[in-house]
């Protein structure tokens, strides 16, 4: 992998069509999955959701950078 690839190359490899703008969308998505659609997304997941995009967008860092902000503890 490139150093300069993107944190969604690295989670989600070889998704060139999807829309998830972050980390958020990401989790939103599995559990969506996982749950088989029984969970449904409220007003928390919604807020999560946007803080987790906002923190780890796959636009706005790459993976390498985001790397060092979770080891650094400037995530939050």
């Amino acid at each position: 992998m490139a150093i300069n690839a993107t944190i969604k190359d690295i989670i989600m490899p070889g998704c060139n069509n999807c829309q998830s703008k972050g980390l958020g969308d990401t989790v939103s998505k599995v559990i969506k999955k996982v749950s088989g659609g029984r969970i449904k997304e409220c007003g928390g997941c919604a807020k999560r959701r946007k803080w987790l995009n906002d923190k780890v967008s796959y636009t706005r860092y790459n993976a390498l950078t985001a790397i060092q902000k979770i080891q650094n503890g400037n995530i939050i």
